[in-house]
């Protein structure tokens, strides 16, 4: 077995999230030769909405990793797909592609399945690298190998997410909870926020509306500043229409509303 083949696998594996849990496994099928060879790992992530003695309340992401041998003898991670069965969404699964390294992490791949957007830099085909906030696109045509596009807003597009959060009414402690909040943001995470009058929120970006998506913890729609007020003159009976509550699915299509499933083909 080629051991700095094996130690350079172990870090990408570590860099991308998947911990060390696979290294066993993947030391294993180094010493076999396989020319081409797949290892398989779950995640659980928790929602406002979980309940921590009842997995089925929880967003649980199967993970497939493709490694293949290249004609130099060396084996490379190539891909991995990610497939999420979640409380809130019909399954959904997405191949992401690993380029030196450099690719969504798990912890990435589950938020944009959950459809969350995510900062990250990225490289046009003259070669230049720019920063942008991608999405993936549930309503757009499906490739053949199963995968939604992805939308990506460029930094000339107009969002500015330290703006947006500095002109949100979220209470800070420090400037580093602040820096905190806005770098999971970034990475597509649904952020616990305290609100300046005490109310606790969780906040995604929406950067197709150059905005931040507030939600309580029953995964509805939060509002402040005048559309908090104007929901509270209409429950004094103005006859001032309340906003209409923004829910998940309106950035995450296909919220199950039945005990079917839709499938997706693998890559």
């Amino acid at each position: 077995m080629n051991t700095e083949n094996f130690e350079e696998l172990k870090k990408t594996l570590k860099y991308l999230g998947f911990g060390e849990l696979m290294n066993d496994a993947l030391g294993k099928a180094l010493e076999s030769g396989k020319q081409q060879f797949t290892l398989n790992t779950r995640m659980s992530y928790g929602l406002p909405i979980s309940i921590p003695e009842d997995p089925k309340t929880m967003d649980r992401v199967h993970y497939d990793l493709t490694f293949k041998q290249g004609k130099n003898g060396v084996t490379y991670f190539n891909n991995y797909v990610a497939k999420l069965e979640s409380p809130l969404f019909n399954e959904r699964q997405q191949t992401f592609y690993v380029d030196k390294g450099r690719t969504f992490t798990a912890k990435e791949s589950y938020n944009l399945l959950s459809g969350r957007s995510v900062y990250k830099a990225l490289e046009n085909k003259e070669g230049e690298r720019y920063r942008a906030f991608v999405q993936l696109d549930f309503k757009g045509e499906q490739k053949p190998n199963g995968n939604y596009p992805l939308k990506s807003y460029h930094e000339k597009f107009g969002f500015n997410l330290q703006e947006k959060v500095s002109q949100m009414p979220i209470r800070f402690s420090s400037l580093e909870e602040r820096d905190r909040i806005i770098r999971g943001l970034e990475r597509g995470n649904l952020q616990k926020i305290q609100l300046q009058d005490g109310r606790t929120a969780y906040a995604q970006t929406l950067p197709s509306d150059k905005s931040l998506r507030l939600y309580d913890e029953k995964l509805q729609s939060v509002v402040v500043g005048k559309e908090k007020a104007l929901e509270q003159k209409s429950e004094r009976g103005s006859g001032t229409m309340i906003p209409k509550p923004v829910t998940p699915e309106e950035t995450s299509p296909d919220i199950k509303n039945s005990g079917s499933r839709r499938k997706t083909s693998r890559a």
